[in-house]
């Protein structure tokens, strides 16, 4: 048995220190400040009135960097290898686009706000939904049919949000295995769509809100 202190690292792994790799140093910290730093103090902070929004918001811009890396990418290898965290990025940011708006009507129709801690689209979007046909209006929005059909194809390809972040499930089985091609580009406008969509609804709703509140506050029950 050989002693721990006389181990050599391999030739191989010495060219790769030599060869100008970055490899830990006593002098990292993954907290330290420098000439890049940013605030990521707790988003309720800074963003009080809308704290989901800043998450759905920077999953989003991150959907939108990932779609310009791919397609600026030079090798068709790294185009690929990309699409899994895109993909990812955009179904997080789908899902809590319906977490963050269930809180929303939740919170003005002053219901208790149950956090939905399921991952699984379809069964956040109809819980959404139906929170959606009780608000303002919620009956007539004509969207609702399209914007489902888009979660239940997103929950297709990624039903347990494993799909696009491990090659096995939890269970040992194949992800992604009925996907073979994805246009990034389409893939990317059809939920940009979705998201424009819950946007408009939001700011729709929130006027409803704001017309009754003043309504009840003018008139109470007479």
């Amino acid at each position: 048995m050989h002693d721990a202190s006389e181990f050599v690292l391999s030739d191989d792994l010495s060219d790769l220190l030599d060869g100008g790799y970055r490899w830990p140093s006593p002098d990292d910290d993954l907290q330290a400040l420098g000439d890049n730093h940013r605030s990521i103090t707790s988003p309720g902070n800074r963003f009080p009135l809308s704290p989901w929004s800043a998450y759905v918001d920077g999953y989003r811009l991150a959907a939108q960097v990932l779609l310009d890396g791919i397609e600026s990418a030079d090798l068709e290898s790294e185009k690929s290898l990309l699409v899994f965290p895109f993909l990812m990025t955009w179904r997080h940011c789908v899902e809590l686009q319906l977490k963050a708006l269930a809180h929303f009507i939740q919170t003005h129709n002053g219901q208790d706000t149950e956090r939905l801690q399921s991952h699984k689209l379809d069964q956040l979007w109809r819980r959404t939904r139906k929170l959606i046909e009780s608000s303002p209006h919620g009956q007539s929005i004509r969207e609702l049919q399209h914007v489902e059909r888009l979660i239940h194809q997103l929950n297709s390809i990624d039903p347990t949000s494993e799909h696009a972040r491990y090659p096995v499930t939890a269970k040992g089985l194949p992800t992604l295995s009925n996907l073979e091609y994805l246009d990034v580009r389409q893939f990317h406008e059809a939920l940009e769509g979705v998201l424009n969509f819950f946007d408009g609804l939001t700011d729709v709703l929130g006027e409803a809100y704001r017309f009754e509140a003043e309504m009840a506050a003018e008139y109470g029950d007479w």
